[in-house]
């Protein structure tokens, strides 16, 4: 009777490893990783992704508990151009290994550096973007300038997530009454705050986490 039942378990183990799998890999560009990195995993359905996440300080990513089928993989960052990718799950394993983004080469008339800013600015509970460098400025939202964010993903609807879930979103570190972050334009937008990890001064809302949008100085949300 023992010896059954090991087998049993031995036979469920075996079909659980065989019905699921974990996509995984890397990203860099020619010369290191990339961090924050926005990796969409699509199936059948190219117009809705099935699972996003976004790579760590060493590039890596992972889906895990995917199932053996044809699935695509959609790489985009800021900067570089985005990329897909084929993976059969029935004909190769889930690990890709190194997938190398290009830079974006766009040639200018001419160039002038005045002043070196970080675009983004890592701090212990998530990071910093600065939205006065972003060219979405020029004359879009703050939905467009959250399009550009890493691990922020907006939908057709302008419905926004934090790594899968409904964030908190603040303007100017207080809960916003706008329905519609639409009606903010992005040439307003000072930074845009990621807390991926609210801490204890937070409420229970902010359990998806915490979008804050700072605004510049004499600049109130609303429409005019």
């Amino acid at each position: 009777m023992y010896a059954i039942c090991c087998l049993l378990v031995l036979l469920s183990a075996q079909v659980k490893s065989q019905s699921s799998t974990i996509i995984q890999g890397y990203i860099t560009d020619q010369e290191q990783a990339l961090e924050f990195v926005n990796v969409f995993l699509f199936g059948n359905d190219s117009s809705k992704a099935l699972a996003t996440t976004f790579t760590d300080s060493l590039g890596r990513f992972k889906f895990e508990h995917v199932r053996p089928s044809k699935y695509q993989l959609k790489m985009s960052l800021l900067g570089f151009e985005t990329r897909k990718l084929e993976i059969d799950l029935l004909q190769q394993t889930g690990d890709v290994g190194k997938i190398t983004l290009q830079s974006q080469v766009r040639k200018l008339k001419g160039l002038e550096v005045v002043a070196h800013k970080d675009f983004i600015k890592k701090t212990e509970q998530g990071f910093i973007i600065d939205a006065s460098t972003n060219l979405v400025q020029g004359g879009g939202t703050a939905s467009d300038l959250l399009k550009n964010t890493p691990t922020v993903v907006v939908d057709a609807e302008s419905g926004i997530t934090l790594r899968g879930k409904t964030p908190l979103i603040l303007i100017n570190g207080r809960v916003s009454k706008l329905s519609n972050i639409d009606r903010i334009p992005a040439s307003s937008i000072q930074s845009i705050e990621i807390i991926n990890n609210p801490g204890p001064q937070y409420d229970a809302d902010a359990e998806g986490g915490i979008i804050n949008i700072v605004l510049k100085k004499n600049t109130e949300a609303g429409t005019n």
